[in-house]
């Protein structure tokens, strides 16, 4: 934020708009509204003007919508908000406008909504079972299911969890699984709080 990335308003820093405008088609990413099974976001971002006053700056689906190579098209990451240390600049330009990242670095934050598949969609591994996708992050993750049915895995629990349920996760490999006939969603704030590399994989 403040460092020349796209504004919110795309008018300025003290003038609200509408909608968050539209960012290029990147391999990996559509805009929101672009459908292939994912639910829209809506954004709404309140900033501060020229005079110190607070605004409504973004009130649109966000654009910043991530799928992923292989995976089905109802698999997908929308991006809401980045923070890369402490969130000391409170412009109007878009920090979410980066490439897809799994976690936020040192001292940030990154907000986002996932949609899953029900995992008969995924693609399967030598065995025959949903690929999934195992991480591990630097990271203490505040999870909320926002509609439908998912499960929590570590290498040694699996949590079955509903709407409303929150999970926090501070740290270790985990995986969700979709083990329904429909999509579900969850809203997700990680925050970093080491410098240890990101480990994943998408078989397990």
């Amino acid at each position: 934020m403040g460092r020349g990335g796209p504004s919110l308003s795309g008018r300025g820093p003290c003038r609200p708009a509408p909608s968050p405008p539209p960012v290029p088609h990147r391999p990996g990413s559509r805009p929101a509204g672009v459908t292939g099974g994912l639910r829209p976001v809506r954004r709404v971002v309140v900033a501060l003007d020229g005079a110190g006053q607070p605004r409504v700056v973004a009130d649109g689906p966000s654009p910043h919508v991530h799928t992923l190579p292989g995976l089905p098209p109802d698999l997908g990451l929308t991006d809401l908000w980045y923070t890369d240390g402490a969130p000391t600049d409170r412009s109007t330009d878009d920090p979410a406008a980066r490439e897809l990242s799994v976690a936020p670095g040192a001292g940030g934050t990154l907000f986002r909504v996932v949609q899953f598949p029900p995992d008969t969609e995924l693609p399967t591994d030598d065995r025959g079972a949903p690929a999934l996708f195992w991480h591990e992050t630097p990271t203490v993750d505040y999870n909320v299911v926002l509609d439908g049915e998912l499960w929590l895995l570590t290498e040694h629990a699996q949590v079955h969890l509903g709407p409303l349920d929150v999970i926090v996760v501070r740290g270790g490999r985990h995986a969700w699984s979709n083990r329904t006939t429909s999509p579900a969603i969850l809203a997700t704030v990680g925050v970093g709080v080491g410098a240890e590399p990101n480990r994943s994989d998408e078989v397990e």
